[in-house]
């Protein structure tokens, strides 16, 4: 080897090291980077809008978007372990998965999984039949096949079907399947009579199939996250997940609220709005709806035989009655009823603060129709009472002073011996959801002006710098022109 050779190689080694030395410090922080990302094994099971996998085999819905900020923050790596609900359930209890998303707390699944203690959602159980079948109360469950989804919080729950039909004394066949899509099928098809889903579910997905939603609604769930309760890591995930979930609920901006809106769309534009009484509503009204069926079962089975236990009956449906009044009269909306003249029969305390009026006032010949603002008026007029429902019908209220606001009505017809007899309902007042509908719409009209104002400002420079390097230009053409013209005669000879 030539002692230039040998000057060359000693040289590149040289630079080769530095390079090494270089970027080592580099290297190690992307290995400790990966190193101190978690890996998060997620249990997916199908549940639109929830949770479900699109057409282009991203995990969307409501659950994927709260995992994917708090993964963001937390520097977690999220990958979903697909399967049915109770696959989940076993791989959550073998440790084969971290996390179960969208499962209802119960004291019995809390012995086998440790829960969060914020609540995520709250949900509840809706019953589907095909067109035409009379289920009306749960008595008319009798003897009937029941599609529901297996391990189902809806299902095996407290406050689940299966629990009802026992206390209730009732017997039936119940089909456990593996989706709740393959419960819907199963009473389109015949093989079942009666389909038990959640209300979120049936409302995503319940009108592509040729069945029928009932007006029996129970077993008001909270939504959470399960974890395994022997990973040693749990207490620090739930800890961490309660912080990022008080954080985002406690945000009307935040990323909760925000997938809300756009992974529920659908069930939103359905309902239109749900404003912060509608769940407790539902409780209150599932909670009214049991004691209610408790009292009329005892009625029927045991208030016909003897004077003295129809007395007895007697006593306690009017206790019954008058606890519902109470009940009614505690909830922080207008509950009606009235009859198919549209007069009203019954109001519950509410109505005063709200419209003004005492109930002896409405209840001496006043119609529903004269609650409301002249055209809301004449289509109250002219669907209430009816054989449909109103459902999330957004309409313009007037107070007894003339004052104006909006509301959503929802109604349902009364029935007695399958004769329609009149109509109850609620009128929710939404003029704080409105408000904040048109601030946000002021803030959005604000940013797009902003928007508009940085493009018009990001023209107009672009446009003088045009103008400022044709300027130039021609300043340089003039000068050139100048220099020829000064050069003198000889200048140009040599």
């Amino acid at each position: 080897m030539s002692a230039l050779q040998e000057i060359l190689l000693k040289r590149f080694l040289h630079i080769f090291i530095v390079i090494a030395l270089l970027a080592a410090p580099s290297l190690a922080a992307d290995v400790r980077a990966q190193e101190e990302q978690t890996i998060v094994r997620v249990a997916l099971s199908e549940n639109p809008p929830k949770i479900y996998t699109d057409d282009a085999g991203q995990v969307v819905g409501f659950w994927p978007e709260l995992l994917d900020y708090i993964a963001g923050q937390e520097g977690w790596i999220i990958e979903y372990v697909p399967g049915t609900f109770d696959e989940g359930l076993t791989r959550l209890e073998n440790g084969e998965v971290d996390i179960i998303t969208d499962i209802a707390f119960s004291a019995e699944r809390s012995l086998r999984f440790e829960f969060t203690s914020e609540t995520a959602f709250i949900n509840w159980a809706a019953v589907y039949v095909r067109p035409g079948s009379r289920v009306e109360s749960f008595g008319d469950f009798a003897d009937k096949r029941i599609a529901v989804l297996d391990e189902d919080i809806h299902f095996t729950g407290p406050l689940g079907i299966s629990s009802l039909m026992e206390a209730f004394e009732l017997e039936a066949e119940y089909l456990r399947l593996q989706s709740y899509e393959d419960v819907i099928e199963s009473v389109e098809r015949g093989d079942a009579d009666i389909a038990v889903v959640n209300r979120l579910f049936g409302d995503f997905i319940g009108s592509n199939y040729n069945v029928e939603q009932t007006s029996l609604v129970f077993n008001p769930v909270e939504l959470k996250f399960a974890l395994n309760k022997d990973d040693q890591d749990t207490p620090v995930m739930i800890e961490t997940i309660d912080k990022h979930i008080r954080s985002l609920k406690s945000d009307p901006e935040s990323v909760y609220y925000e997938s809300i809106i756009d992974e529920l769309r659908l069930n939103i534009q359905q309902v239109e709005v749900e404003p912060d009484w509608i769940r407790p509503l539902a409780i209150a009204s599932v909670i009214l709806i049991v004691i209610a069926l408790i009292y009329i079962m005892v009625a029927r089975r045991y208030g016909l035989s003897m004077q003295a236990q129809a007395e007895k009956t007697s006593s306690k449906l009017k206790e019954s009655e008058t606890r519902y009044q109470e009940l009614s009269d505690l909830l922080p909306q207008t509950i009606f009823e009235a009859d198919n003249e549209c007069y009203l029969t019954y109001v519950n305390d509410y109505i005063e603060p709200l419209f003004g009026y005492t109930k002896e006032e409405l209840l001496d010949g006043h119609k529903l129709c004269d609650l409301f603002a002249d055209e809301a008026s004449k289509e109250v007029a002219r669907q209430t009472p009816a054989s449909a429902r109103i459902e999330n019908r957004q309409l313009t209220a007037r107070k007894k002073d003339g004052t104006e606001f909006p509301v959503i009505l929802f109604s349902a017809p009364i029935e007695v011996n399958g004769v329609i007899v009149g109509a109850r309902g609620i009128i929710a007042d939404i003029s704080a959801q409105k408000k904040v509908e048109k601030e946000l719409a002021d803030k959005v009209g604000e940013l797009e002006e902003l928007t508009q104002t940085m493009i018009g400002r990001e023209l107009k420079m672009k446009e003088l710098k045009m103008q400022l390097e044709k300027e130039q230009e021609k300043d340089e053409d003039n000068q050139s022109a100048t220099d020829a013209d000064s050069q003198t005669p000889q200048d140009t000879k040599s």
